[in-house]
């Protein structure tokens, strides 16, 4: 692992730690409880930047960016990244897709940031379907919302049925969230309108 990597740990809970501890009048503090864990497995998880849709302004980056269909399940904010759980039909190991997160800047505001899931397949055949996960580092736009205000981020996707579907998330900036120095989600979507 290196520092910053974004991972997803797999674990089992063996047992509780002694949460209470002596303090300097030998009275008993409480503590948050801590646990023995077995780590099984981690998983590496794709991380990238935003691209901007200026960047692709030319039909040959529009095609590289991929126009293929994509299921998103569910996305929301923690850490400064955008983090989407999605699934795409492939069939060969050894093709890699292209998954990247366009952010439109000509519609885009202080209030309301606009964004489009890209898949380019490759032309790889759609036999098996595959979950994966994917996160945006979207420093740069939360760096810019004022502490206490709220910003919606509207992704936009076309699913295997045809439809293009958008879900709003709704994130405010709070002075918690600028100094703690764990991750805080401050949104989820849930993905129910995907079949």
């Amino acid at each position: 692992m290196k520092d910053g990597q974004r991972i997803i740990a797999d674990y089992t809970i063996l047992g509780q730690v002694n949460s209470d501890r002596q303090t300097a009048h030998n009275t008993i503090a409480a503590e948050p409880p801590r646990y023995k864990v077995r780590l099984n497995y981690l998983y590496d998880v794709l991380t990238k930047r935003p691209v901007s849709s200026t960047f692709i302004s030319t039909p040959a980056r529009q095609d590289s960016i991929g126009h293929d269909k994509i299921d998103v399940h569910d996305a929301w904010i923690g850490s400064n990244f955008l983090n989407v759980n999605f699934s795409i039909f492939r069939s060969h190991p050894n093709i890699r897709h292209f998954i990247n997160i366009v952010v439109d800047d000509q519609r885009s505001n202080a209030t309301d940031i606009y964004m489009t899931m890209r898949h380019n397949a490759y032309d790889d055949f759609q036999d098996f379907y595959s979950f994966g996960r994917v996160s945006f580092d979207i420093s740069s736009i939360l760096n810019q919302v004022p502490i206490d205000q709220t910003i919606n981020i509207h992704i936009t996707w076309k699913n295997y049925y045809g439809q293009e579907l958008t879900e709003k998330i709704t994130y405010t900036k709070s002075a918690f969230h600028i100094l703690a120095s764990e991750p805080n989600v401050n949104a989820k979507v849930d993905q129910t309108n995907i079949d």
